[in-house]
């Protein structure tokens, strides 16, 4: 099933300043600081580039996650479309780990790479389009 809906703004800045801003890993960390803990673009700059892939370490649900994505298409600053694979962890509570709020970014927590399967984790496939 497919959610879908409309919203509009005006935001007083060109396209690359808006650009610039939401690609920046740390104002998209700060824009949600309770369920974004980094993200990482692997390029020389840590800025998104068409085919260039990047690390995002997050909460969803409650639920420590990895998403580890590529930028297939970039139409810069217009259009991003990203894909991405998230495998999500589920931390028992005899853990040595604790909460996943209680590590910084760079912890030394379990990580599963991409296309892994364990009792403790899953994983989703996401595709977003974002267009100006």
């Amino acid at each position: 099933m497919y959610v879908t809906d409309k919203a509009e703004i005006v935001i007083d800045a060109t396209p690359s300043e808006i650009w610039e801003y939401v690609t920046d890993p740390v104002h998209w960390t700060a824009s949600n600081p309770e369920e974004h803990y980094g993200l990482e673009y692997d390029t020389p700059d840590n800025r998104p580039r068409e085919g260039a892939t990047f690390h995002q370490r997050e909460e969803v649900a409650g639920m420590y996650a990895d998403l580890h994505g590529r930028f297939p298409y970039i139409d810069y600053p217009n259009v991003a479309v990203w894909t991405g694979q998230r495998t999500i962890l589920s931390f028992a509570a005899t853990s040595p780990f604790g909460s996943p709020r209680a590590a910084p970014f760079d912890s030394k927590r379990p990580r599963m790479e991409p296309g892994c399967h364990t009792p403790s984790g899953w994983i989703s496939r996401t595709t977003v389009v974002v267009v100006s």
